[in-house]
């Protein structure tokens, strides 16, 4: 009898305990058959033991169960919460600066620079290199280009709490920006760029303009003259974890250019980053002409 009371106890102390739970059907069909032996040790005494045992017998199975279960949802979470590399695996990028892709797929191709000016009629498309079925490259960028546009059109504070204005030495200087194509039969296969990394090649375009990943990308302009270009935007933007969490973040773009006539590298490179939950932010966002198309930083292809 002491036997049935301890059980009877450890019975309704499991129901108390799930009672304020939430009850998955696992856990129901565990409870019914609970139940169930409890009437039955109540009708038959005799067999006490022996239910006792296929109870003790239940109750390590639905332990087990329930502890696989939330080791798998453990691991899915910790699978969730990594941050997620598929939207890179169209980019290939270089060991080095060397021209040369060792992981290159794609045959012979040629390589072009695209103007990208203010009119559509004044765009230009010239061949400016070859890549091989080997992966390695020459290219060599055109002496000049049309231009349809002025400096002052470029390089401003955008959505800042006050009004920053950006200094000129000459704002009425032409310039325009230029990337380059990878076509294959005539027909554009990818893009080719600059960066320290994948995901800084990806970070350039509207969907990356605000992510705080280390390194930094480069991006090519043509010069009429001698300019220098400066400021300092502050400005607050909404960030988000893409969840329920939400916090104003400050940022900041630094403008300290000083171009030279033709081409000249743009460094766009980010220092400090802020985070809502997992997502990052950059804190300053700093732009400089640099030599050589700088030391670290890599070639990247892109596929369209």
């Amino acid at each position: 009898m002491k036997t049935y009371i301890k059980t009877l106890g450890i019975i309704i102390l499991f129901f108390g305990n799930v009672a304020f739970a939430q009850i998955k059907n696992e856990e129901k069909e565990y409870i019914e058959e609970v139940q169930k032996i409890s009437q039955l040790m109540a009708k038959h005494p005799e067999k006490m033991d022996s239910l006792m045992k296929v109870m003790d017998v239940m109750d390590k199975k639905f332990r087990a169960n329930k502890t696989k279960t939330e080791v798998a949802k453990k691991q899915n979470k910790n699978s969730t919460n990594k941050k997620s590399t598929s939207h890179l695996d169209r980019f290939i990028i270089s060991e080095t600066k060397a021209r040369y892709f060792k992981d290159w797929q794609y045959g012979d191709a040629v390589i072009f620079l695209v103007t990208q000016p203010y009119k559509p009629e004044n765009k230009r498309e010239l061949k400016v290199g070859d890549i091989n079925a080997q992966g390695e490259f020459k290219l060599n960028e055109p002496e000049s280009v049309l231009f349809d546009r002025k400096v002052s059109d470029f390089f401003k504070c955008q959505g800042a709490s006050s009004q920053i204005e950006t200094t000129y030495s000459s704002p009425e200087i032409g310039i325009i920006p230029a990337f380059f194509s990878i076509k294959k039969n005539g027909e554009e296969i990818g893009v080719l760029s600059l960066a320290t990394s994948k995901q800084q090649a990806y970070n350039n375009s509207p969907i990356g303009q605000y992510t705080g990943d280390a390194g930094y990308r480069v991006v090519l302009f043509y010069v009429e003259e001698s300019v220098t270009v400066q400021t300092e935007c502050a400005r607050n933007i909404q960030g988000t974890d893409y969840g329920e969490n939400q916090k104003q973040l400050e940022i900041v773009d630094s403008y300290n250019l000083s171009f030279q006539p033709g081409w000249n590298y743009v460094k766009v490179a980010i220092n400090g980053s802020q985070n809502v939950g997992e997502v990052s932010y950059y804190k300053r966002k700093e732009y400089s002409v640099i030599e050589n198309r700088g030391e670290d930083v890599k070639w990247v292809f892109a596929k369209n």
